[in-house]
């Protein structure tokens, strides 16, 4: 039951798996109890079943829903008394103006692997210890995306 294996405050989600290992526990009672209403295929073996309990637990909880915000214009006389606010957005913004984007078909990640083909992950050329190997990479990346060659959008 899942009160012989709740987390405990501050332990991540790989140490729950470590000691979980250790005692041997079956990731199926675990996932029973994570997942109620799903039954794991029969087929995945115990260390494909304990990365699920890993990504199940690693997921941030879900924000609570502001009782006072319901309709557009909630949201808008928030905005308009806020007087810190932050505004999150993800690559599109940059993409609309021409700057290359990372995951697509053809972005930066996808160029990189051909023309760097010993690059073991498209983010290594933000490592320094691979930077120290071989910069070619983060050179051709920040050459892409140097300032002046794009015109900065609103959103910006």
């Amino acid at each position: 039951s899942s009160s012989d294996w709740t987390p405990r405050p501050r332990i991540g989600p790989y140490t729950f798996v470590q000691q979980h290992l250790m005692l041997g526990t079956d990731p199926r009672t675990i996932l029973k109890d994570l997942l109620p209403e799903t039954i794991p295929p029969p087929e995945l073996d115990d260390m494909t079943l304990w990365q699920i309990v890993i990504n199940i637990l690693s997921e941030p909880p879900k924000r609570k829903k502001r009782k006072d915000i319901n309709t557009i214009d909630d949201a808008v006389k928030l905005l308009q008394e806020c007087k810190k606010i932050m505004v999150l957005t993800g690559a599109g913004v940059s993409v609309s103006c021409g700057i290359p984007d990372f995951r697509s078909r053809d972005g930066i990640y996808a160029r990189l692997a051909v023309d760097f083909p010993d690059l073991p992950d498209p983010q290594a050329m933000f490592d320094i210890e691979y930077f120290r190997k071989d910069p070619r990479p983060f050179f051709k990346f920040a050459k892409e995306i140097y300032p002046g060659q794009f015109q900065p959008s609103l959103c910006h």
